[in-house]
């Protein structure tokens, strides 16, 4: 993996693991508040590098909150994580 896709993947999990506003708005500037917080949310239970504790967080956030996963699925009714990211591409 190349230093420059390393150091964004670190930038990126730190600002994940706390929900850096600031930093989401650098990526989506077009976005408000609400939609920047849920996908922080929604990437932030997806990635397996980011603690479980906040994962379970972020899951608790998403469901409360009205959300589905990142990928359109519900959430497991278990306490289990995802250990991978699966996306289904509508056509």
């Amino acid at each position: 993996m190349s230093q420059n896709l390393t150091k964004y993947i670190n930038e990126r999990n730190n600002a994940l693991i706390n929900l850096d506003m600031e930093w989401a708005h650098s990526q989506m500037p077009r976005l408000s508040r609400e939609p920047l917080l849920a996908g922080m949310h929604k990437a932030r239970y997806e990635i397996t590098e980011i603690p479980s504790e906040l994962r379970h967080a972020s899951k608790a956030w998403l469901i409360e909150n009205g959300f589905k996963r990142l990928n359109g699925l519900e959430f497991p009714q278990n306490d289990l994580l995802p250990d991978l990211i699966f996306f289904i591409i509508k056509g």
